[in-house]
């Protein structure tokens, strides 16, 4: 078992790098037959690999599958692009000559090699990323709650720079609260006038009703009495009635 363990060859991922060689693109073309070629000058290619020790042996790279370890492989065209301008390297530990695992996989496009990320440093970067929008969100969210005592919780993210766009319900709320403050006003207004007015009455209605009393009893006092043939008529009533 250790000895396996010790057999597996040595991997150093690398995802943030990329490689283009113009010097190399400028002299040879690009296709199927060369890429393998221009992938051997990268920084992921291994100089002890089966298809560097076929190259110096100046043999094809069919003979790979009787060999044990390293190996690069061009994968097919399964798109059938026309011209080509993706190209998928599989990075092999070959065992045996049915059994191969991969170790790396590379890809070209648009003429620069790039690393494939594999699943494991796929979902955590996406894991992270969504975390972070997340715990972003969630600021966002805690920032615009509101609480009132008579309204429990709302949402307000309006500035005084961009202010938030009112949906109709809220229109219609607000509305209402604004017809509801304006008769509160009014009777609040109403409440005080009447407040002064009885105030008023309670302090002067006292003295307006001895004086109107007094104005009463000057005028029955010197009401003049009625001379001539109509007041003769009224003592002649008078005494017939009597």
């Amino acid at each position: 078992m250790d000895a396996s363990i010790a057999a597996v060859p040595r991997h150093t991922d690398d995802y943030n790098a990329s490689y283009r060689d113009n010097v190399w693109l400028g002299q040879f073309p690009l296709d199927h037959q060369s890429v393998l070629y221009y992938f051997a000058g990268s920084p992921w290619y291994d100089k002890s690999c089966n298809n560097e020790i076929l190259k110096m042996q100046r043999r094809p790279l069919e003979h790979l599958q009787g060999m044990t370890g390293i190996e690069y492989e061009l994968q097919p065209n399964e798109a059938k692009q026309l011209p080509q301008v993706l190209y998928v390297i599989h990075k092999k530990n070959r065992t045996g000559p049915r059994t191969a695992n991969v170790m790396a996989v590379y890809y070209v496009l648009d003429r620069t090699i790039y690393q494939a990320p594999n699943t494991y440093t796929l979902l955590t970067s996406r894991l992270k990323k969504c975390s972070y929008r997340i715990n972003k969100a969630f600021k966002a969210l805690s920032a615009g709650v509101r609480f009132s005592p008579t309204e429990g919780y709302a949402w307000d993210f309006s500035t005084e720079e961009s202010p938030a766009p009112v949906i109709p319900s809220e229109q219609l709320a607000a509305k209402l609260k604004r017809k509801y403050e304006k008769e509160e006003k009014i009777k609040q207004n109403s409440a005080r006038v009447d407040s002064i007015l009885f105030g008023l009455i309670k302090k002067y209605a006292p003295d307006v009703l001895e004086n109107k009393g007094a104005a009463g009893e000057v005028k029955t006092e010197q009401q003049p009495q009625p001379d001539g043939p109509q007041a003769k008529r009224q003592k002649v009533a008078t005494t017939t009635t009597t």
